[in-house]
């Protein structure tokens, strides 16, 4: 009875986002990172990637932008009112608002059914205004969070720098590569939210820059750089794109320097001594921290379903109580989230569908009084 009213509020509130342009671009990109600690951000890219608008697939020979040919340009995404009037064989100029080659001529060879929508099919089957809600967030994940994780570094005292600097170097390759961030995102969420707030309006300034500059760029699966190279063909002004990174590495390196030290807030190696955290202090194979795990969540007695995401274990338990969050965190997690009364989700990064594989491949009746915690 809850969830429909929550479910249509967020949906009203993505419409409303997604027609308000440089606005809506930053409440997006803002909202996007401050729903990921209790990962609702899935709700509102549902509608942003994969519902917002629709285009027509249209085959095309001969086209020209500005009076310089596109030999590449086979296919264009267009209104489907548009693509209703369209007649094979004959020339046509087609328009793109949003792009930096708003007029595209070309000789119309096929009109098909293929219709898109959302953001990111529409930018991969060609639409040529696509791309303005992904775009900003390559230089977030690619150059703005590892400079956080510098910063915390250096901010971190000399002598705790040798036990943090793995773990954070780590997720910020992870970020700056692949385009995973909560591993990096929840080493601070926790310890220091208004750093993450301030995160989160850099993510929503990201897109507005982007967009201002007139760059276009889509990701498959993140905004890191497999997917920078993987789609750098589809992109338009994509070396600006990197530049704009440049600057928000910057910005991320000096705002989070200045805030961590002005502030004395909290962060990798700061914490109280009684709440440090020994990163990855698991036994090393997948299968024994697998165990370690189950054992720390309360043993199989206590589970009633183990699933995992990209980068959580999402779980839920008979008893909630029973999670020793300390040693879930000693062990390697990030960040734990509780929803409702007994749903867990254990922030791993990439282990975490191994972890989940293996953690549901333990026998039942397996004893676990002699696996060791931290």
């Amino acid at each position: 009875m809850v969830w429909p009213s929550i479910q249509g509020g967020l949906d009203a509130l993505a419409h409303a986002v997604s027609t308000s342009g440089a606005v809506g671009q930053f409440v997006y990109g803002t909202l996007n990172r401050a729903l990921i600690p209790v990962g609702l951000h899935h709700v509102l890219n549902s509608y942003f990637w994969f519902g917002m608008g629709t285009c027509q697939e249209v085959l095309v020979t001969g086209a020209q932008a500005a009076g310089q040919a596109l030999p590449a340009l086979q296919q264009l995404c267009v209104d489907p009112a548009l693509a209703k009037t369209l007649v094979a064989g004959q020339s046509h100029t087609f328009e793109f608002a949003n792009s930096v080659t708003p007029e595209i001529t070309a000789t119309v060879k096929e009109v098909t059914e293929t219709v898109k929508s959302g953001d990111l099919h529409r930018y991969f089957g060609g639409d040529k205004g696509a791309g303005v809600f992904m775009n900003g967030f390559f230089p977030v994940m690619m150059f703005g969070l590892p400079g956080a994780a510098l910063a915390m570094y250096l901010a971190a005292p000399a002598e705790k720098r040798s036990q943090v600097g793995g773990a954070l170097f780590s997720v910020a390759f992870c970020s700056f590569l692949t385009g995973i961030t909560e591993p990096l995102e929840f080493m601070f969420v926790f310890l220091a939210p208004a750093l993450y707030a301030m995160h989160a309006v850099f993510t929503g300034l990201a897109l507005v820059v982007a967009n201002m500059f007139g760059t276009l760029h889509g990701f498959g699966f993140s905004a890191g750089l497999i997917d920078f190279v993987l789609n750098w063909g589809l992109a338009t002004k994509p070396f600006v794109l990197l530049l704009i990174g440049l600057g928000f590495g910057a910005l991320y390196f000096f705002t989070f320097s200045f805030a961590i030290r002005a502030f004395n807030l909290k962060s990798p190696g700061r914490e109280d001594d009684e709440e440090a955290v020994e990163v990855a202090a698991g036994e090393g194979k997948n299968g024994d921290l697998a165990r370690q795990y189950l054992k720390a969540l309360g043993g199989h007695d206590n589970l009633t379903s183990i699933d995992a995401c990209i980068t959580r274990l999402r779980l839920t338990l008979k008893d909630r109580s029973v999670a020793d969050e300390k040693v879930l965190k000693k062990l390697g997690a990030k960040g734990v989230v509780k929803l409702g009364e007994n749903n867990l989700q254990v922030i791993l990064g990439p282990l975490a569908e191994i972890i989940a594989g293996e953690m549901k491949s333990i026998g039942a009746g397996e004893d676990l009084s002699e696996v060791k915690l931290p």
